[in-house]
């Protein structure tokens, strides 16, 4: 597990910090995006939607059983979470010299750039 915290389906399972490897955070996480230019009273909308939706104890369950963590937020905490992860992936890809003709994959050594830039 390569998040902050154990996952509730897989409570065994230690995170990487837990088994020693430090400032490891890659957590997988969802979104809705709407088109740019989309009017904010439909954003706000689609916001209450899915806010409804993940508010229901079943939807909840069923999600954090298949190993999510279910969490809402505002379309600008959304926004601001896109910076971070685009600057923290970015300097990922800059520091582990990542091109699309240079795959990481079956390269120890670039696997562990990749770990340590993280």
């Amino acid at each position: 597990m390569a998040g902050p915290k154990r996952v509730t389906s897989l409570p065994d399972v230690p995170t990487l910090h837990e088994a020693g490897i430090e400032d490891v955070d890659v957590t997988q996480w969802y979104a809705i995006f709407a088109p740019s230019g989309t009017p904010r009273h439909v954003v706000e909308q689609i916001h209450e939607a899915l806010d409804h939706v993940l508010a229901d104890e079943d939807v909840v369950r069923l999600m954090e059983d298949h190993g999510a963590h279910v969490q809402s937020s505002t379309p600008g905490e959304l926004a601001s979470l896109v910076k971070r992860e685009l600057a923290k992936w970015t300097r990922v890809v800059e520091k582990a010299k990542l091109t699309a003709d240079r795959p990481w994959y079956g390269s120890p050594d670039l696997a562990i750039d990749l770990v340590e830039s993280l």
